[in-house]
């Protein structure tokens, strides 16, 4: 799991005890073109970007140890979301989503772990 810190550097700032209870089954490793995509909306939203596993037909069951329990999520614009949805078409073509969180990160007391 850890080669996800070098990835994707929101990993390498949770607390030790957060990041080894995480439930990793949702993640997906970026390849270099989604990841330059992730990066690229790191810089345009001013937030911090997760790579998800992209299955249309899964339904999403919430846990304390996922990510989106732990921490907030960023609120974005209209033009913002145009931003998002643009870059996340091109991801879904390699399985993958994206998920915004705030920055700078903010923990939310839900998360129990």
């Amino acid at each position: 799991m850890q080669i996800f810190k070098k990835k994707i550097p929101l990993l390498s700032m949770l607390p030790k005890e957060i990041y080894s209870n995480l439930d990793f089954s949702e993640f997906q490793l970026p390849n270099d073109f989604v990841n330059r995509l992730r990066e690229e909306l790191e810089r345009e939203l001013g937030a911090f970007v997760m790579t998800y596993k992209y299955d249309p037909f899964k339904k999403f069951k919430f846990s304390d140890n996922q990510l989106c329990s732990i921490i907030a999520c960023a609120k974005l614009s209209e033009k913002q979301i145009d931003i998002l949805n643009s870059k996340e078409k091109l991801a879904k073509n390699c399985g993958i989503s994206f998920a915004v969180y705030e920055k700078p990160l903010r923990f939310l007391s839900r998360g129990k772990l």
